[in-house]
Parts: structure tokens; C-alpha cells; sequence
């Protein structure tokens, strides 16, 4: 009795931690404008360790996955590589869930999925690597809730 209390207490405030709407768009904003910055500027970025596809193949559930922690790179099957970062609402709420995915030719993207423990899934219901970033950002869904790709301007 004690654990189904205690499971029911944390359920409902992990849901209520997630469902708040304490986001300040401001805020957000100049920690995904600082961050673009800062990738910008690093020239490493490629020599970051491959974040390597799942893939799943049977007659009930074709797809591809990549889980992020915190930070990966996904290599496309031609040259080009897309790194991306997170920022979970648990680290600060007024920065809130949010990915950005930066291309080797600099093309920024941003995704607003829920960031659970610094790891997100991105997923898509074929069993290929993406061709290049586009593809990625175009095909790819957090699989938490289902979230696009945006692109950044």
C-alpha cells in the first residue's frame, strides 16, 4: 500500500513538473541564440563521438532511432553530419526543452521535445540513415511527443 501511495505522489509530480508553463520565450531564446553562438565557433565539432543509429526491422515496427545523451553527432550517409545539444527543463524552467541541431555547413535547427534526463530519441518510421542534414531534420521526430524540426532564421 505504502509503494502504490508513494508511486501515485511521484507520478503526479513528475507530471505537474512537466506540464508547467514557466518558459520565458526571452529567456529561451538568448540561450539558443548564446549556444548557435558558441557551436559556431567551435571547429571540433566533427571529431565528436558518432552517435549510432538503432534500427529496427519487423512486419509491426519499422524504424530508426538515434538516442541523444546531453550531446552526439549523427553521420548521414553522405559527408555530411549534424551535432546536436539539449537543454532540459530541469536544469533551468524559463529555458525550458529544447535541441538544437547544427549542420557541418552551418544550417540550424531547433526542436522543442521533452528533454527527459538530458536524453531525447529521434525517430523515423523507415530503416534508413539520413542522406544528408536535411534529410535529418526534415524525417526525424522526438519520439516523446512527436516534435519537428524547426529551422532556425
Amino acid at each position: 500500500m505504502t509503494i502504490v501511495v508513494f508511486m501515485l505522489l511521484y507520478s503526479n509530480l513528475s507530471f505537474a513538473q512537466h506540464n508547467e508553463t514557466t518558459v520565458n520565450k526571452t529567456i529561451q531564446k538568448k540561450w539558443i541564440l548564446e549556444t548557435i553562438k558558441d557551436l559556431k565557433k567551435k571547429d571540433s565539432l566533427q571529431f565528436l563521438e558518432l552517435t549510432e543509429p538503432k534500427i529496427i526491422s519487423n512486419p509491426d515496427n519499422n524504424r530508426i532511432s538515434y538516442r541523444i545523451i546531453k550531446k552526439g553527432r549523427i553521420q548521414c550517409s553522405g559527408e555530411d553530419w549534424i551535432y546536436i545539444t539539449m537543454h532540459s527543463m530541469h536544469e533551468n524552467k524559463e529555458i525550458g526543452d529544447v535541441c538544437i541541431g547544427i549542420s557541418n555547413n552551418g544550417e540550424t535547427f531547433v526542436n522543442y521535445s521533452h528533454v527527459c534526463g538530458g536524453i531525447v530519441h529521434f525517430i523515423d518510421k523507415s530503416v534508413t540513415i539520413p542522406e544528408d542534414a536535411n534529410d535529418f531534420f526534415n524525417r526525424f521526430i522526438s519520439d516523446a511527443n512527436e516534435q519537428k524540426w524547426v529551422k532556425w532564421e
